[in-house]
Formats: C-alpha cells, structure tokens, sequence
C-alpha cells in the first residue's frame, strides 16, 4: 500500500501487486489447515448442508427474508429508526432483545428504516468515502497523505463487504463517529489537493531551452 501511493506512477505497481495479491490467495487455498482450524469451521458451516444446524446462520437467512418482507410493504418511506419490523415470511427459531430493530445488511437497514431516499443516502456516502479517498491518493503531493487516502479507499471496500454481514455505519454510534471524521479528514485533504497529480521535474533535452535562457533576453532588454 505504502509503495502504491508514494509512486507516481502507479500502474506497474498495481499490476505486480494484484499478481502478488492472486498468489497469496493460491498458495492459501493450496494449503493444507488442519481440520479444527477456526476458519475451517466457518467455511464449512455456511455450506447448504450445514445451515439448518447453525441456528446464528439460519436465524441470518431468516432474518433477511423478514426484512425483505417489510421493505415490500413499505418501500419508499420505510418504518422509520426506532419502530420495528414485525413480518413472519419465515419463522425466527432465535429471538434477541432488540433484534427487530436490528437487520444483519447494512443497505436494508438503511432501507428499511429510512425508505428509498435512506437507501440512496447509504450508497452515496459509501461512494462519497471512496471517491474522496480515491483523489487524496492520486492528486495530493504529501506522500503521508496518499497513504491515508489509499488506505481509505480499501477501508470502504472491506466496510462494504463486512457490512453484507453486519450493520455498522449510521447504526453503531461510535463507529459512525469516526467513520464521519474520517469522512470529514477525507473531505478537508481532497480539497487542498492539485487538480492532477504534479509531473516529475525532468532535465530539459540539450537542443531544449531552459526557463533561465529564455528570461535572460527580457531582463537585458
């Protein structure tokens, strides 16, 4: 990451770093892990054979399904932030304190609670994040700061994959906290930023006249 955005140019960096990026997963999946291995565990468990005996994965297709029942019912307003859904297209074989206030998809909670609009609000904010993100990398002339923007940019991509799983952004308070700083952080660097990336200094050809021979004329005249 670091060698991505303090490089100008990136693109034969990008291109060794997905080869390096697609090797690491080979040699992974060509490992052999060991049968209680954690990860194992929860590869197997979210097969279709396995779902009906994990009752947490069961009771999140369940969930879904319920949801997805009660934005059909309400799809442009929605419920609103502290009313509950309350569809039974499948039965819950779990029932948490507050789970019906709660939905495992961060896009359909957005939905759900707050109708279309919220829907659209959550993808702008996640693209917002990543575009912001995408032009402190390529635009600011502080290294430090490329850093910070690349590293933003792949946040994003794993919040959105977390939170296919879980619901964090605009629901858990401390994290929306620092996701609206580091939005803000985001927002105040992009705009310091130079329209493009700076060209690399270059010494000029020796049949090309440098700045100083051309300024020299004027003054003496």
């Amino acid at each position: 990451m670091v060698a991505l955005a303090s490089t100008p140019r990136k693109r034969v960096t990008i291109v060794i770093s997905v080869l390096a990026i697609a090797g690491g997963v080979w040699a992974i999946g060509a490992t052999t892990f060991q049968a209680q291995s954690p990860i194992v565990q929860r590869v197997q468990s979210l097969s279709p054979n396995n779902l009906e005996a994990n009752a947490e994965d069961r009771y999140r297709l369940d969930e879904r399904a319920n949801v997805i029942a009660e934005i059909k019912q309400n799809p442009i307003g929605g419920l609103g932030a502290d009313v509950p859904w309350v569809a039974i297209a499948r039965p819950l074989g779990i029932e948490h304190v507050g789970g019906r206030l709660y939905v495992h998809f961060a896009f359909l909670w957005w939905w759900l609670k707050l109708g279309i609009l919220g829907a659209a609000a959550y993808l702008a904010l996640l693209a917002s994040m990543a575009l912001l993100g995408f032009r402190t990398w390529r635009r600011h002339t502080i290294p430090e700061l490329r850093y910070f923007g690349l590293a933003s940019l792949c946040a994003v991509a794993g919040l959105v994959a977390i939170e296919t799983t879980a619901s964090f952004t605009g629901v858990d308070a401390r994290f929306s906290v620092i996701f609206g700083a580091q939005l803000g952080l985001l927002a105040a660097m992009a705009a310091k930023a130079p329209l493009r990336y700076p060209t690399p200094w270059r010494a000029p050809a020796a049949d090309e006249p440098s700045a100083a021979s051309e300024i020299t004329p004027a003054i003496s005249s």
